[in-house]
């Protein structure tokens, strides 16, 4: 017959074989929640990046919107831009046709691109969209201001005239 101190013995094997699996659960319970908290904040700052994303394409629409409802309101020749057709060469490079330069629009593989008019509102826009039509038409810098400056208009082209002088 098996004598209590054995039993005790066995017990306390067992209690220390338990207490040894629960420290093993628990270190691994730990690296679990810092491998979640880790990847929490790689999806906090995605997430982040995403609306960020989201409020500039917004503002991108919403530009767009007002430009567009203030070209049906002007009609089309009073729409805010300077207008020439650059029609793309075969091999990717730009064959200049009629407005000297590139000056205005552009024909882009079937999209019109143009270049706006700048009356002080959102500079960094207009600045944005003034670079994107430059490189399409590959200006000069000389040809670069020379249709910024055709393209301001109310404070702005004062500003550029009195700087000028």
């Amino acid at each position: 017959m098996v004598n209590l101190t054995d039993r005790v013995a066995e017990v306390e094997a067992r209690v220390d074989g338990i207490q040894l699996g629960v420290d093993a659960l628990r270190s691994d319970v730990q690296s679990v929640e810092q491998n979640l908290r880790t990847e929490f904040q790689t999806v906090e700052r995605n997430f982040a990046s995403v609306l960020e994303q989201f409020a500039w394409m917004r503002a991108r629409w919403e530009e767009q919107e007002r430009e567009r409802k203030n070209k049906d309101k002007m009609g089309e020749y009073s729409s805010g831009v300077v207008e020439s057709e650059v029609i793309p060469e075969p091999q990717g490079r730009r064959a200049e046709t009629e407005g000297g330069g590139g000056v205005g629009r552009t024909d882009v593989r079937g999209h019109r691109l143009e270049m706006p008019f700048f009356e002080g509102e959102d500079p960094d826009g207009w600045i944005f969209r003034a670079e994107r039509y430059f490189s399409v038409n590959d200006l000069s810098e000389g040809e670069k201001l020379e249709t910024a400056a055709l393209c301001l208009e109310g404070a702005a082209l004062s500003w550029f005239q009195w700087e000028e002088r």
